[in-house]
Parts: structure tokens; sequence; C-alpha cells
């Protein structure tokens, strides 16, 4: 049996506003919205910290170098300012 036009109207217009009425499509679409600002929000932290965590690392390095230089002016000429220099601050 063929369907009359109004009935197949009828199907689509009550499942667009099942769809769209109930707000289903729109919680959806701000469910998405939200994971997308967390993941975008996790990347700037992680951005962040990497950032901390180098600055960290320069000033590893650059205590390092100071060390060592200290340490090689110390074995040249051994004296008592340049071994306060070594101990741990």
């Amino acid at each position: 049996m063929k369907q009359s036009p109004v009935s197949a109207w009828t199907i689509i217009a009550f499942l667009m506003g099942t769809l769209f009425g109930s707000g289903g499509v729109w919680e959806y679409q701000r469910i998405k919205l939200d994971s997308q600002k967390l993941e975008i929000e996790r990347a700037v932290q992680t951005t962040d910290l990497r950032e901390k965590e180098n600055e960290e690392l320069a000033k590893i390095v650059e205590l390092s170098n100071e060390y060592v230089s200290v340490a090689s002016q110390y074995e040249k000429a051994p004296n008592a300012e340049l071994r306060s220099q070594l101990t741990i601050r």
C-alpha cells in the first residue's frame, strides 16, 4: 500500500520535533563544545607546566656550570672563599 505524502511529512515532523524540541541535539552540541574547551584548557596548562619545568632545568644547568667553574678554580688554587662557594647553599 502506498503511503500518502501527508503521513510521511507527519513522521518527519514528529522526528524533527523530537530531536530538536526536546533539546537532545542542542545538549549534545553543548557537551561536545564543553569537551573541546576542556581539551584546550588541558593543553594550555600542560604548556604552562612545561615552560616552568624548562625554567627550572635552565636554573639547574646554570648552577651546574657555576659549580664546575668554581670547582676547577678550587682545584687550581684551593682557598677558603672558593671552598665556601662549593658548599651547598
